[in-house]
């Protein structure tokens, strides 16, 4: 750190549970059981650091940066802290654990897998929008819903829009550092949704397929032709009864002209026998196709995908059809100006939504 004082460095005899910390100045004591003892460092960002003692009684320990730790280190609305300080109110998922249910929403995929988030689903509908609780209800008339961003501008449009495949994770923040970088529209918490971005090397194509099927349960035992008529007769002659004042059962059966509508007693003598279920119900179907490519060079690095998924449900008027486009592009013009751009399209059948991020 270019001779910077360290503070709260671990320092550990190694092989026991003797231990200090630094102080604000990078000093510290400690007393150990003999001259061979190995004094181990540790610090967050910092690549782990051994020394013996020998005869020393002072010593000066310059510690090397480590950046594959640094996902170790949470950035917060006032300051950073360690990962392990968080984890209760920041919670990460990541693209690939999105992906295990093939989800047409990629909130769906949060169920289950982030600690008080409640997901709950509206309706049964293919690509229905599930609804979210952060921190619980906080009003009775306004929104309880979270505030989603994507790629670090708000999300104009449902999440349905994007796909889940181009996800690269999705953090969920809970405690008051929503607030502190979100404001007013963070009360509800904020849903964080990074899409993946390209990376330097040679063109990388990836194409991804899967098919699915659902179908219903268990259908009704629904009556007959025969069962339903004799079934109508007998509520004819009960309600007669119940009229006359008579005991139930006094009346004779009325005959079939008269116990039908006229269509009715056509559709029966023509010997109709419909259930409707299987007029109403089907066996569902879900196809993805994505294709993508990512790759880049020092000053120019991009991700393109486009993608197509159908959903039908078992119920036959309910499906979802969506095109997506996804575009992202990293320009590195000087070691310090770099523009980078998002771009996103999504066609369903309902029209068309559009998201573009500059940064």
């Amino acid at each position: 750190m270019n001779g910077i004082a360290l503070p709260s460095v671990t320092i550990l005899e190694k092989g026991t549970n003797n231990g200090v910390l630094t102080d604000f100045d990078g000093n510290f004591t400690i007393e150990v059981s003999s001259t061979e003892s190995i004094l181990v460092f540790n610090y967050v960002g910092m690549k782990p650091l051994s020394r013996i003692v020998g005869g020393n009684t002072s010593m000066n320990v310059q510690m090397e940066g480590d950046s594959q730790s640094l996902d170790e280190v949470i950035v917060v609305g006032y300051g950073t802290q360690k990962k392990s300080d968080v984890t209760g109110a920041i919670s990460s998922i990541s693209g690939a654990d999105l992906n295990v249910t093939k989800e047409s929403n990629p909130l769906n995929a949060l169920a289950g897998k982030v600690a008080g988030v409640d997901i709950g689903i509206g309706n049964n509908s293919p690509g229905s929008s599930p609804s979210i609780l952060v921190r619980g209800r906080s009003s009775l008339n306004f929104s309880n819903e979270p505030l989603i961003v994507l790629d670090g501008i708000p999300l104009e449009g449902d999440v349905t829009d994007v796909n889940p495949a181009d996800i690269a994770s999705i953090e969920v923040l809970k405690d008051a550092s929503s607030a502190a970088i979100y404001g007013a529209r963070g009360a509800n918490g904020v849903i964080l949704i990074t899409t993946k971005r390209g990376k330097t090397g040679k063109p990388r194509f990836t194409y991804d397929t899967y098919y699915g099927y659902a179908e219903p349960i268990e259908n009704y035992d629904l009556m007959n032709s025969n069962q339903w008529v004799a079934f109508r007769s007998e509520a004819i002659r009960a309600a007669k009864d119940q009229n006359e004042g008579m005991p139930v059962g006094t009346n004779p059966i009325p005959t079939i002209d008269n116990a039908l509508e006229p269509l009715q007693l056509q559709a029966f003598q023509a010997g109709v026998d419909m259930d409707f279920q299987d007029l109403a119900f089907q066996n569902g179907e879900q196809i993805n196709h994505q294709l993508g490519v990512s790759g880049g060079s020092e000053k120019l690095k991009y991700y393109l995908s486009f993608s197509y998924f159908k959903q039908e449900g078992v119920y036959k008027p309910a499906d979802f059809e969506r095109y997506t486009f996804k575009a992202n592009l990293d320009f590195d013009l000087t070691k310090k100006l770099k523009i980078g751009i998002s771009q996103q399209r999504a066609l369903l059948k309902e029209g068309i939504s559009t998201q573009s991020t500059l940064f």
